[in-house]
């Protein structure tokens, strides 16, 4: 049969977690209006794509530090919260040179 939500939501966030790991993201910290990223100090993603990303998007992306990123934006489910940082995730890897 078809897998619960729950072991479908514990895939995909696996599957994230091997993302972030990869392009360099330390953490990723997810609630129902935002979520936090915070790079690893050798992450893949050059600062100024990051800087040009908040530029573009001021009221979706914020910097809160050197090395954190907000994303501002309502996710009430689990699923959706994966499923925008995957996409993000997977933006940030387009701009990287």
């Amino acid at each position: 049969g078809l897998l619960p939500d729950s072991t479908k939501n514990l895939f995909a966030a696996t599957r994230l977690k091997l993302f972030s790991d990869k392009i360099g993201i330390d953490k990723i910290s997810l609630y129902d209006d935002k979520a936090h990223l915070t790079f690893a100090d050798k992450t893949t993603i050059e600062p100024i794509k990051i800087i040009n990303l908040v530029q573009q998007q001021p009221r979706t992306y914020q910097l809160k530090s050197q090395n954190q990123l907000i994303i501002k934006q309502e996710m009430p489910e689990d699923i959706e919260r994966i499923v925008l940082i995957e996409d993000l995730l997977k933006k940030l890897c387009q701009l990287k040179s």
